[in-house]
């Protein structure tokens, strides 16, 4: 299933400081377990305190974790529970970026939603098929009222991995062309 096939689109009527730590971590817990080691995820450069992050596990302990890193929007992901940890870039230059969200269904199927900080508010997606590498970003919309702290913005998939983005917006744009 394509990207554009597995996401739609619902408009709703109905938010970031930068400081810098040495990485962004993660740790797990198996049912019934102790948290194991914790993992340095991110790349070598600095990690904002206050930028967004999100993250999803699916039940077989594949799992994700958006950041951004310096300007970029990442995502660390691993394929199964003990699994190596790679990072994929999502948008370059992604500065000021907010509201990112990620889901995970227990099959490993994920999407990742985010407003950029550019002062039009686009809106950015990213899908990822169970097993399957992260695909190209794509914009659902590119006028969402120009302003950056504005609105409210969700993603969800299913166990069949059909992803559902969904954000409010002064104004409806359309996704840039080209």
């Amino acid at each position: 299933m394509t990207f554009m096939g597995a996401v739609r689109s619902v408009y709703a009527m109905m938010a970031v400081v930068a400081a810098a730590v040495a990485g962004l971590f993660a740790i797990a817990a198996p049912a019934s377990a102790d948290w194991g080691a914790t993992t340095k995820v991110s790349g070598s450069s600095f990690v904002g305190t206050a930028v967004p992050i999100a993250a999803g596990m699916a039940d077989d302990g594949a799992a994700a974790v958006a950041y951004l890193d310096s300007s970029d929007l990442y995502v660390a992901s691993r394929e199964s529970a003990g699994g190596a940890w790679t990072r994929t870039l999502i948008w370059p230059d992604a500065n000021n970026s907010h509201d990112l969200v990620l889901d995970m269904n227990p099959a490993g199927d994920a999407v990742i939603a985010y407003r950029l900080g550019d002062g039009n508010g686009f809106v950015g997606v990213a899908y990822k098929p169970a097993e399957g590498s992260w695909g190209a970003n794509a914009f659902l919309d590119n006028a969402t009222g120009g302003s950056t702290a504005s609105g409210r913005l969700d993603a969800t998939i299913n166990s069949s991995g059909t992803a559902i983005v969904a954000w409010s917006a002064t104004a409806l744009g359309s996704p840039p062309q080209g």
